[in-house]
């Protein structure tokens, strides 16, 4: 879904046209936020969101994006010396730093602390009210609100399985 692998077989699809056909129109629609926190160790917490936020949202308003996740009094901190938990907070604040319509999640709530998860309960809410896409992958249940959970387990791909359209 991400554009990162072409399919095997088949082909993946937005509305009408097939990801791998226009790669940076798909890339402008979607974040991935991977497994490993992209925190650059000698920028500031600010600075690396700053560096996002310019990639889409110039505008940004960077102490809210900041509050959203708890990590404004962290701004000024190298990310070098943040704990797990606080990458991962400066991870997904970038969710909101630079505006994507699809959200593509692996273990999303990885290290987060009970507050900081509802914050991102929160932040994932309000992105399906205004018509985003969320899709994540976890071991274990998210909490989100009315989710459409595939079990992969349950998952076997069929010999004429040639399309996804989404």
């Amino acid at each position: 879904m991400a554009g990162l692998l072409h399919p095997i077989t088949g082909r993946v699809q937005w509305h009408d046209g097939t990801i791998g056909d226009e790669p940076n129109i798909h890339c402008q629609r979607l974040h991935y936020i991977g497994h490993h926190d992209p925190v650059k160790p000698v920028l500031t917490v600010r600075e690396n969101i700053e560096f996002w936020a310019t990639l889409r949202n110039p505008n940004c308003r960077l102490d809210q994006t900041l509050k959203a996740f708890d990590i404004l009094h962290l701004s000024d901190i190298p990310g070098r010396f943040l704990s797990a938990g606080q990458k991962r907070r400066v991870n997904l604040a970038r969710l909101l730093a630079s505006p994507a319509l699809l959200w593509l999640l692996d273990e999303p709530t990885t290290t987060l602390d009970h507050d900081t998860l509802e914050r991102f309960k929160e932040s994932v809410a309000l992105h399906r009210e205004n018509g985003g896409i969320v899709i994540a992958s976890a071991h274990s249940a998210i909490g989100f609100d009315s989710p459409d959970v595939i079990h992969l387990e349950e998952f076997q791909a069929r010999e004429n399985f040639d399309e996804v359209i989404y």
